[in-house]
């Protein structure tokens, strides 16, 4: 989709970044895992039984081909879900690791990708690498997303990626209502709204408190729309959530900036950013005067961070105490000593 650098922000043509990094007193562990269409789940159990975890491990990096299907004209594209990834994953750890990463995409048509894995080039994997010795992750969200009302629907019908009903009423016919006109339903993937999935017990009052899932489109005759990760189900309560090009950089600079203060605080030296970013939020699909991974660019520069991200289809980050798959986010992760 594109790549992000301490000098560029690339997403036309073919870019291309590369990040070296030496290790000393610290270690990376590589493991990969095949046949991610066939069950996600399983994919996770693989990738945990492969990394045998020491006591120092600070933290591992997830990256999975977001993609099963292409899909084609009026033909919604198939995923992946991070959920059952990330369960599998978590169930087999020797131990509690902070866990962030990506379902990566190949374009912004929601093409295939293809993952360097050490020795060779797969399709329909995922690979993970796991981070340990004297290295402190510092992580952090950037959502840019907030609640269009304080109304909570109810999910009563589902099927995997395609959402039915709220409230036992037409999906389609609620978003209209709630949002006060159908503007949006020309829009694939859909800019303005996206659903917030509560993360804690009470109404969520921040940005934070969200985990926010992408619309990618609505069903031929308005009969449901399409959800980009098949994770969701009936009887879960969501929220219409606004995006907001602002407060994405906005959101983006705080963000940046206490983490920055944090790592200060912690009396630790910064040596490497990596920022993986929602591939709507692009300038050629976003707002370009609101481009968020500016606002981190700029701060990094300020401080000399070496920075290396990209856009993707889906961000994976602890979030109220768990790792979770988010859409319409900004995950960023600076490596410290």
């Amino acid at each position: 989709m594109g790549v992000i650098t301490n000098q560029h922000l690339s997403y036309q043509g073919y870019p291309a970044a590369i990040a070296v990094l030496k290790f000393q007193d610290n270690y990376c562990q590589m493991a990969v895992a095949n046949g991610l269409f066939n069950s996600p789940f399983n994919a996770g159990e693989q990738l945990a039984a492969a990394m045998p975890m020491m006591p120092d491990a600070s933290l591992l990096l997830l990256f999975y081909d977001s993609i099963k299907f292409s899909g084609a004209k009026n033909v919604a594209p198939v995923m992946n879900p991070s959920a059952p990834l990330l369960r599998g994953l978590e169930r087999h750890l020797a131990s509690a690791v902070p866990i962030v990463g990506a379902g990566l995409l190949g374009d912004q048509y929601f093409s295939s990708t293809y993952q360097f894995c050490g020795n060779s080039i797969k399709q329909q994997s995922a690979s993970a690498l796991l981070f340990g010795g004297n290295l402190t992750p510092h992580i952090t969200v950037m959502h840019g997303c907030k609640p269009l009302s304080d109304t909570l629907y109810t999910i009563t019908g589902i099927f995997g990626q395609f959402l039915y009903t709220l409230d036992g009423k037409p999906a389609v016919d609620v978003i209209d209502r709630a949002f006060g006109n159908s503007t949006w339903r020309d829009q694939a993937p859909v800019r303005e709204l996206c659903f917030g999935i509560p993360v804690r017990p009470a109404l969520a009052g921040s940005e934070n408190d969200f985990s926010n899932r992408l619309i990618s489109g609505i069903l031929p005759n308005a009969e449901g729309v399409i959800l980009f990760e098949p994770d969701m189900h009936e009887g879960l309560q969501v929220q219409l959530m606004l995006r907001d090009p602002l407060l994405t950089r906005v959101s983006a600079r705080a963000s940046t900036s206490a983490l920055l203060q944090q790592i200060k605080h912690d009396g630790k030296q910064p040596l490497f950013a990596l920022y993986m970013d929602c591939a709507g939020r692009i300038a050629q699909l976003d707002h370009p005067d609101q481009q968020d991974a500016s606002e981190v660019q700029r701060l990094l520069n300020e401080q000399n961070i070496p920075l290396l991200g990209f856009y993707c289809g889906v961000e994976i980050a602890p979030q109220a105490g768990k790792s979770r798959g988010l859409d319409w986010s900004g995950v960023l992760v600076i490596l410290s000593r």
